[in-house]
């Protein structure tokens, strides 16, 4: 999807109409905002022979909250949280300059400093904040969680202060 935001004459309107020129290019900025972009891996350790990875656009996000989980590649999508059927999972958006490495079957994501912070397979911790959405973004379906730049795995997962 592609935003464009028209051009329009609003000094020439009066009252709710200049309101509505307004809010109108708000609403697209808004709406367009969290577009990730979108990298094609080959893998073919999945259905589709592929891995989309996405990425945030507008720079990193905030840690506004914690997702804990298993990170799991679901047709072709890196997602985080309960592998079954009827469970609970996020897609994610990583934060941009995050990056995908595949070795063999192995899945690695790399922070912007191209260190390996998670493995699909392994428990894993993002910060960010979720948005639920019901169209597809990159060949993936939401709801979509949009990572921080702190991202722990495995034993590295903090514990929770007693």
């Amino acid at each position: 999807m592609r935003c464009y935001m028209p051009r329009l004459a609003c000094r020439s309107l009066g009252g709710w109409l200049r309101l509505f020129c307004v809010a109108v290019p708000l609403l697209l900025i808004v709406a367009c905002a969290h577009e990730p972009n979108v990298t094609e891996i080959e893998y073919p350790g999945t259905e589709g022979g592929r891995i989309y990875f996405l990425t945030q656009t507008d720079g990193a996000n905030e840690d506004n909250a914690e997702l804990v989980g298993d990170l799991y590649v679901v047709d072709g999508c890196l997602q985080i949280g309960d592998p079954a059927p009827a469970g609970q999972r996020w897609t994610i958006v990583w934060p941009e300059g995050f990056g995908i490495a595949v070795d063999g079957d192995a899945v690695m994501i790399l922070d912007a400093d191209q260190r390996v912070v998670t493995r699909v397979g392994e428990r894993t911790m993002l910060g960010g904040s979720g948005a639920e959405k019901d169209e597809r973004q990159g060949g993936c379906e939401g709801p979509f969680w949009y990572a921080g730049p702190d991202v722990y795995a495995g034993d590295a997962i903090p514990m929770p202060a007693i």
